[in-house]
């Protein structure tokens, strides 16, 4: 998943785990700055566990529902959802309303149904402009990157310019 981040950008991380993806973004020259969220303060608090004494990591750790935590004012340039399944990311997506966040790429991990997905993001303004396909655990997953279709479009325009999407 980090090699789809491009370098130097400031990064989300939705339901980070133990924070070990913005930490790696972060170490690797990757990420300028990374802000990671969890839904519980207990997640929250375990993630913050992870972070290095004195708060030099440059990882910021938020407690929200999807994308509530962050802000315009974030500056986030990407977006990451992983580890959860195709239908949570697209709740997330839609409730969260990331033309409000300004991004300008998504990586996803989806678990499972990684072509409804697809189908979300064509139906929503999106491109895929990578593709990757990893192995967990002898488990495949892909993890794709997606861009607004076209230069300045916000996301989400796409479906409402021109009517529901027909899917792919």
């Amino acid at each position: 998943m980090a090699a789809l981040v491009p370098r130097g950008v400031r990064v989300a991380d939705v339901g980070t785990g133990d924070a070990r993806l913005p930490l790696r973004l972060r170490a690797g020259g990757r990420a300028a700055w990374c802000v990671a969220s969890e839904r519980s303060p207990q997640r929250t608090a375990a993630a913050r566990r992870r972070l290095p004494a004195g708060g030099e990591s440059g990882v910021e750790l938020r407690t929200g529902d999807g994308l509530a935590p962050f802000g315009a004012e974030d500056r986030i340039d990407v977006l990451i959802l992983a580890g959860m399944g195709a239908r949570k990311m697209i709740r997330i997506l839609e409730a969260g309303s990331p033309a409000r966040l300004g991004l300008r790429r998504l990586v996803l991990q989806p678990q499972c149904e990684a072509d409804r997905l697809r189908r979300w993001l064509a139906g929503h303004g999106y491109r895929i402009v990578a593709e990757r396909l990893v192995v967990e655990r002898r488990r495949p997953y892909v993890v794709l990157a997606a861009e607004a279709a076209r230069p300045g479009m916000l996301p989400g325009a796409a479906r409402q310019a021109s009517g529901p999407s027909t899917g792919l």
